[in-house]
């Protein structure tokens, strides 16, 4: 089946997510195309006008603060600025209107701050950023620096936040946080649109107790707990770095069972989007207790970095847990370690208590861990995915992917989301020497044997290393048996040898297919189980370039279209980038094994499109480059 995806976009967002100064990952697959000029310009008069904000703009009152301020200003022009004892004072938050907005001044250096209970309008927030020339104001504090509490309709953009913490252990429990935005016991109450822009946030290292960006909804016990709290966050283009904890991280918890919760509804219409995570201690981006979200075009790195294997928590580039319905896609994650505990240190991880989620377009390499795990949830996919040299050295997930079951009871989880059901891993590609381990993995670890429904077909699983017998391409626990393998296609230097491991009964496979009965060391055998199957030669041929590039402006929508690429070619990756950018995949647009791709802009200006073909093993040819102007 060709793959065709045309992303006709209602609104262009600039995809920053590696444009924050710090280091995409470099795998040396494919040729820079940074600064080179473009193969083929285009023109159109578009009607199009400038780029707009992502966020509504506020139209009141400006206060100015500075670190000369005091409280004798009116704070209304930069000459007569307010102090920030001032601002954090409930005399005059309860003065603030919608559409007023707080600056503060670039270059100086503030405390705590902390608004309460400030709330604008949908088409007219509070605002918090800064005025003036210089760096990002700079709140510096020991202990939660930032503090929005039962906040909405709000934008804050353009700070910068040392969160000053304590170091981590387990005796010490005092947890700090850069901006904290917290809607503790709201009582029922619902909060809606808050926008974080464009801030970078920071700790000492990963050997603090910190994170980095928190919402918090903390409830009294389950039965009280609220079934929606916060909706329409944005956590967009942030740098968030060097925190012992979390990243980004949103929860809903229970003060007398002292866990996570586990209502998907909590928060809902979450955007965590195009940020910059590294070195932090713990996981990238942690996003708990939400339905309809997305988590798309981030920059994710060194996760899972403390190393003292003191506190048991998860360890991962990006984790969803207990939600419903949200997109993981074109993120770059590397490097997630495991905080010296032996488990985890995935690039993705889709946890327990989870439905609908949809991890799709990710490169994932270079991890501790897999690339993509997951357990006890149903209905995930995991399609499209680049995943790469992942080491597969913790616990219960020694593979490019891997998939494993709930290992504990907790409070509220349905007895269906303690197993997997209804997984579909479709069309990756997992490439990799993993010696000693597998490339597929499937493994129970809590007697649920109620698996049904999981299917793993058309990926392209390519072993790089000298000899296929020292890993497996496929292992599958006795307990965790697996419906349905068909038409993957798999690559190693020795096609005599192919080893797996799958002892899934007859009465649990899917209709034509064969038990497959243990081990063996013969494709042959594995074809009577992974119907449509194909074992070949590895190969390091990369498909031509395409060429002879045309577009055209058709109903406000660019279509760009080309000459075939020659030889070995499985698709063409398409990317939006900046003139001096290479590509990564927070800039992919999509895939398409067609000669043409769609896409409609927003504003006037310049865009760069990357056209790279790649083989079916991963090898990626020589790319086309198109400019195209938009008058």
């Amino acid at each position: 089946m060709k793959k065709l995806l045309i992303f006709l976009l209602a609104a262009l967002t600039a995809f920053g997510a590696a444009g924050c100064g710090k280091e995409k990952g470099d795998f040396g697959r494919y040729e820079s195309v940074a600064g080179r000029p473009a193969d083929a310009v285009f023109s159109f008069e578009s009607g199009l006008g400038e780029e707009k904000p992502p966020y509504p703009l506020s139209d009141g009152r400006t206060f100015y603060i500075s670190a000369e301020g005091n409280a004798e200003n009116d704070g209304l022009s930069e000459s007569e600025p307010l102090d920030l004892a001032t601002v954090n004072g409930a005399a005059f938050q309860s003065g603030l209107k919608a559409g007023d907005s707080l600056l503060f001044r670039r270059g100086d250096t503030f405390g705590h701050f902390m608004l309460e209970n400030v709330r604008g309008r949908e088409d007219n927030p509070v605002t918090v950023s800064a005025y003036g020339e210089g760096e990002k104001p700079l709140f510096r504090y020991a202990g939660n620096t930032v503090e929005l509490k039962f906040c909405d309709n709000f934008v804050i953009r353009d700070i910068a936040v040392e969160v000053i913490g304590v170091e981590r252990s387990p005796s010490n429990p005092a947890q700090r946080t850069g901006l904290s935005i917290q809607y503790d016991h709201a009582g029922g109450e619902k909060f809606e649109n808050v926008y974080v822009f464009d801030n970078e946030i920071y700790s000492q290292g990963v050997d603090r107790n910190t994170f980095g960006i928190e919402v918090t909804a903390a409830s009294q016990n389950y039965e009280s707990s609220p079934t929606e709290v916060l909706s329409n966050l944005h956590v967009k283009r942030n740098e968030v770095h060097d925190v012992g904890r979390s990243g980004i991280h949103t929860i809903g918890w229970l003060i007398d069972e002292g866990y996570n919760n586990v209502k998907w509804t909590m928060y809902r219409d979450f955007f965590i989007d195009e940020n910059t995570v590294y070195n932090v201690g713990c996981m990238g981006i942690y996003i708990t207790c939400c339905t309809n979200s997305t988590i798309n075009r981030n920059l994710i790195y060194n996760a899972g970095a403390y190393d003292k294997a003191e506190l048991m928590e998860g360890e991962c580039g990006i984790m969803a847990l207990s939600s419903d319905t949200m997109d993981i896609m074109f993120n770059e994650i590397y490097g997630c370690l495991d905080q010296k505990l032996g488990y985890d240190a995935m690039g993705i991880d889709i946890d327990w208590n989870t439905r609908n989620i949809n991890v799709q377009y990710n490169h994932c390499y270079d991890n501790l861990g897999s690339g993509v795990g997951t357990m006890a949830n149903r209905d995930c996919f995991i399609r499209n995915n680049r995943l790469e040299n992942n080491k597969g050295e913790t616990g219960g997930h020694a593979g490019q992917i891997s998939v494993t079951a709930f290992t504990s009871r907790v409070h509220g989880v349905p007895e269906d989301y303690h197993s997997v059901r209804g997984l579909t891993i479709e069309e990756n590609l997992l490439i990799g020497t993993p010696d000693g381990k597998n490339m597929f993995c499937s493994s129970l670890s809590n007697g649920d044997a109620d698996w049904t429904d999981n299917v793993f077909r058309r990926n392209h699983v390519v072993y790089t290393g000298d000899d296929p017998s020292k890993m497996r391409f496929i292992f599958v626990d006795d307990s965790a048996p697996w419906y349905d393998f068909s038409e993957n296609r798999y690559y190693s230097a020795k096609t005599s040898v192919f080893k797996c491991y799958d002892n899934t009964e007859a009465a649990d496979i899917a209709v034509g297919s064969q038990p497959y009965g243990g081990q063996s060391m013969k494709f042959e055998n594995w074809l009577k189980r992974d119907a449509g199957a194909t074992y070949e030669n590895l190969s390091d041929a990369a498909p031509s370039a395409p060429s002879a590039a045309a577009a055209r402006l058709e109903n406000g929508k660019i279509t760009l279209s080309w000459e075939a690429s020659e030889g070995n070619l499985w698709h063409y990756n398409v990317y939006l980038v900046g003139a001096d950018e290479d590509v990564s995949y927070p800039d992919m647009l999509g895939e398409t094994e067609e000669t043409a791709f769609s896409f409609t802009p927003a504003y006037a200006g310049e865009y760069y499109f990357v056209i790279q073909p790649e083989s079916d093993q991963g090898v990626y040819g020589k790319a086309l480059k198109i400019k195209v102007e938009m008058r």
